[in-house]
């Protein structure tokens, strides 16, 4: 038998923890410079623009960029997920 490591399932859209790491209120890790690019590009949108209807967009680009690449990101995304939020 093989045994199959399970990946965590990318949270929904509307989950707020994609809202919080482009508000800056949860951390990603440093470890991969593609993601920190995509996440520094979405934080310095939204701080130009912080109105919900942006915020929206910006939570878009997040969850297709995860959903397209999340095998290659799934350490990242459980650490994101793993974080606590803070002010």
């Amino acid at each position: 038998m093989r045994w199959v490591m399970k990946q965590p399932a990318i949270p929904p859209i509307s989950h707020p923890i994609w809202g919080q790491v482009i508000r800056g209120t949860r951390e990603i890790p440093p470890s991969q410079v593609g993601l920190n690019m995509l996440v520094t590009n979405l934080r310095l949108s939204y701080q130009k623009d912080p109105s919900e209807d942006r915020l929206g967009e910006l939570v878009a680009r997040m969850y297709e960029f995860f959903t397209r690449y999340g095998d290659y990101y799934q350490n990242e995304l459980q650490q994101i997920l793993r974080s606590r939020p803070h002010a």
